[in-house]
């Protein structure tokens, strides 16, 4: 049927779906009269979420013959066509897959444009659609890639162009189960080479979190595309560790060495990290390849890796470096390389050599709280506010009097981050509203109430005393003054976040680990009895 017309030509009659798996081979066989039906589809059952996995999956093709056949390939889901001798694409030892944006631009690819040219720029527009085909599916252009621009399909940010490249494309996976939970569906890759990015989705059902294709040799940088919210725990694994070793066991079998590749990927954060600790290799991929008991076992032999005090040559040479060397570059970049052909001090292939699972952590080994003494309770000789934060030495504008005609503006400390020390009792005395970044207060912070306060911040952390009145002297008792602490920031503030030793409490938030007292003026009356009901809609 797929000879007698054109129109009869559906692309959902393609010859084969390909599995989802890493060990699908098709070789020595011969393809008739297909025409412009794409033979080899990728991601079988691919939109049946309940079958769903991560993608981007290596089909391995030798020896093939097509009569009549002018569509080959239908990437459908970030799938990898392996050319080996070049009888699918006319490339030998050639790698095939979507041209996504962090993989274009590098040396060994060529890019076969699909209905829309390829924009080597970061800016993306969805498929244009009124570009697409209108035969019914029925792609008529020259490339041997069928091209489709259904609107079901969810990889807006591709623009349906191929890439074919000498040097290896692998499958990376970065492991973060069900972003979807914490509202995560995008992570940025970009290639520190180019410079291009690419935004990735987390799919429906996807096992492992994102998996997506890699060009070997790349040095690439990923973080959430979602301000704020960093990947402080996360699985990486690169390749598919049985093509690697049959890659492996093949050169050896020709005498021949083993072509090398690498990959250098950065972490890149929001906050701010101390160090980083990464468990080699990651129990749980070697448990979705090899099963239950081999992931049990590798719970046991798993082992904390060494980082690199100087981690400078991950960026200037990685592929001198071992596989699995790792460092941070500084307090938002950590780094790893993963390298082949492995090295005899790697796990051998079963135990996933290429995997690891990597920790973020905020403080030292010994905390961030450690050897922090005794806070005192008995502060003598008080400080006003204005006067202290001029002492301190922070370069500003004082008064030295108090006098409220001489003192500086409360704007002076505009988004600043202050401490008190737990030997000084600060008094907050300033008649203007005062605003700043964030307070942390290991000493004591007393609200003087012969006028109105106001303090305006993201955050306050309490080591020592914030004290707003007190039982035997309640603020405004006297005075009749008010006190306000009006919080205020957003996610993407990740610097004026809580955290206390590992664990963030974000901003908007007053943290007490120390001592917090307000008294306010006594409420003569504390209820009211009406006299009347109140009719909806009355104002009194």
């Amino acid at each position: 049927k797929n000879y007698e017309a054109d129109l009869s030509q559906k692309w959902k009659g393609m010859a084969i779906e390909l599995p989802q798996d890493e060990q699908f081979i098709v070789q020595d066989s011969w393809w008739v009269n297909f025409r412009r039906v794409p033979i080899f589809s990728g991601c079988a059952a691919c939109w049946a979420p309940p079958k769903w996995r991560g993608g981007a999956f290596t089909y391995q093709f030798s020896g093939l013959n097509f009569e009549n056949c002018s569509k080959r390939i239908f990437v459908h889901k970030k799938d990898i066509f392996w050319d080996v001798d070049g009888t699918l694409t006319g490339t030998p030892n050639s790698y095939t897959t979507w041209a996504d944006k962090h993989n274009l631009g590098m040396p060994g690819c060529n890019v076969t444009e699909g209905v829309v040219n390829v924009s080597v720029t970061n800016d993306w527009e969805p498929f244009p659609l009124e570009k697409a085909h209108g035969t019914g599916g029925l792609d008529m252009t020259d490339s041997i890639f069928h091209i489709i621009g259904a609107p079901t399909l969810l990889h807006s940010r591709r623009d349906y162009s191929f890439i074919t490249c000498t040097t290896p494309i692998r499958k990376f996976e970065v492991a973060w189960p069900e972003p979807a939970e914490t509202y995560l569906r995008q992570l940025s890759i970009t290639n520190l080479d180019t410079n291009l990015t690419h935004i990735y989705e987390f799919e429906d059902k996807e096992i492992l979190g994102w998996s997506f294709p890699v060009l070997a040799n790349s040095r690439l940088e990923i973080r959430p595309n979602f301000a704020g919210l960093d990947l402080k725990s996360a699985a990486l694994r690169y390749g598919f560790s049985d093509i690697l070793q049959r890659k492996e066991a093949a050169a050896k079998k020709l005498m021949q060495t083993v072509e090398p590749e690498w990959l250098q990927m950065v972490v890149r954060s929001y906050s701010t990290f101390n160090r980083y600790e990464v468990k080699y290799p990651d129990w749980e991929m070697v448990g979705f390849r090899h099963g239950e008991q081999a992931a049990a076992a590798a719970r046991s032999y798993a082992k904390l890796l060494t980082p690199l005090e100087d981690a400078s040559p991950l960026s200037s040479s990685p592929g001198s470096m071992p596989s699995m060397s790792h460092g941070v570059q500084d307090a938002q970049h950590w780094s790893m390389v993963f390298g082949f052909p492995l090295a005899a001090s790697n796990l051998p292939w079963e135990k996933e050599p290429l995997s690891g699972r990597f920790e973020a952590f905020r403080c030292p080994v010994t905390g961030c709280t450690f050897g922090l003494g005794a806070i005192p309770d008995n502060w003598t000789n008080p400080v006003r506010w204005s006067d202290y934060f001029q002492d301190a030495g922070l370069g500003l504008p004082g008064s030295g009097n108090g006098g409220a005609a001489s003192r500086r503006l409360a704007t002076t400390w505009e988004g600043m981050s202050l401490t008190i020390p737990e030997d000084k009792w600060v008094i907050f005395d300033e008649d203007d509203p005062v605003s700043i970044s964030k307070l942390v207060i290991f000493g004591k912070l007393s609200f003087d109430d012969a006028a109105d306060r106001t303090l305006e911040l993201e955050s306050i952390t309490v080591w020592g005393h914030l004290e707003v009145g007190n039982e035997s002297s309640p603020f405004g008792a006297a005075s009749g003054a008010t006190a306000k602490i009006r919080m205020r920031g957003g996610v993407a503030d990740v610097d004026t976040y809580v955290y206390v030793e590992e664990e963030t409490l974000h901003n908007k938030v007053i943290a007490v680990a120390g001592k917090l007292e307000t008294y306010g003026a006594p409420m003569t009356s504390t209820w009211l009895r009406l006299e009347a009901s109140a009719n909806a809609g009355a104002t009194s």
